[in-house]
């Protein structure tokens, strides 16, 4: 019997306590409708978006917002909570006047305004007069192309040519005050490693250091990589003694200099030592000197690299 008592009066309890939020829900509820119902002044701040901008020309710089005062419900304004409100300029509809700039007077244009506002509203104000449009001409520019690469090769394999970038120049289009800045465009790094076979792929243009009222032709290039296996050669030359005059008498040491060749492996076997050139030259000959620096010649255009394993060739000059 205790225990029943206890129940009961928990049940009690727990009906008043519903009773009580569901009447301060009520309360509540009836307290928000009333404050909505109310009118109230407040300013609205409205994104501005251009469309059907002649295509001759570019903005380049414009306001973007239009901030308009006015009163209504509070009914309205909740609708703008969840809501950003935006203001549509349309170049080929609306009244635009241009002058050195495109205006868009807020007087002319107010039942614009207010067809993107409550349909009763008091009090209208703005910020501004005008929206005022700056733009340019836009102009076209061709540019090179420069190649953005970190590329690692395997061991023992090597670019047969540059790489080759296609196009390696692009249109540009946009204001003149833009273009006469750039003298080049940038691709996107490309990194590879390991690399051992050619390879044929596109890269995009890195365009994100400008504002988009720059536009190109193309937006990406193609680029060729040509890759072998490469190996190293040597052979011993003769230096030669150019410019000397007949009646002068010059001995020098070494007589010879190694050259160390860099080539494709297919190529290797081509590769002759007549493709070489070492020489020294006498009108290089300084008083108070008793070397000369020896210069290497490569005939071979499929010889990548050459050097010589000599720094200087000693000479007398006899009296």
């Amino acid at each position: 019997m205790k225990q029943f008592l206890i129940r009961l009066k928990l049940l009690i309890k727990t009906k008043r306590l519903n009773v009580f939020v569901l009447f301060f829900s009520m309360a509540f509820f009836i307290l928000i409708i009333t404050k909505l119902s109310g009118n109230y002044t407040n300013t609205l701040t409205f994104k501005i978006e251009t469309v059907n901008v002649p295509a001759e020309i570019v903005l380049v710089n414009y306001s973007k917002t239009l901030d308009v005062t006015f009163k209504t419900d509070g009914f309205k304004w909740l609708s703008y909570v969840f809501k950003s409100p935006k203001l549509e300029i349309d170049f080929i509809n609306d009244s635009l006047t241009k002058t050195t700039d495109y205006l868009f007077n807020i007087k002319d244009n107010q039942t614009k305004i207010k067809s993107y506002l409550p349909k009763t509203v008091e009090y209208l104000s703005y910020n501004q007069e005008s929206l005022i449009f700056k733009f340019d001409v836009n102009y076209t520019k061709n540019v090179a192309v420069k190649l953005r690469q970190d590329i690692k090769f395997s061991n023992g394999y090597d670019m047969v040519d540059s790489i080759l970038v296609s196009p390696n120049k692009v249109k540009l289009i946009g204001p003149k005050s833009m273009l006469d800045t750039i003298h080049f465009i940038n691709t996107e790094l490309i990194k590879l490693d390991q690399v051992k076979q050619s390879k044929n792929f596109t890269v995009n243009l890195d365009l994100s250091t400008y504002n988009s009222t720059l536009k190109t032709e193309s937006k990406a290039v193609n680029i060729a990589l040509n890759v072998a296996k490469f190996t190293e050669g040597t052979f011993s030359i003769p230096i030669e003694l150019i410019h000397k005059p007949e009646t002068e008498k010059v001995s020098y040491f070494p007589k010879n200099a190694t050259v160390i060749y860099y080539t494709t492996l297919h190529s290797f076997k081509t590769i002759k030592k007549t493709d070489f050139k070492v020489y020294v030259d006498y009108k290089a000959i300084t008083k108070g000197t008793s070397y000369l620096l020896p210069k290497l010649e490569s005939k071979n255009s499929k010889v990548k690299t050459a050097r010589i394993n000599l720094k200087k060739v000693d000479y007398i000059v006899a009296e």
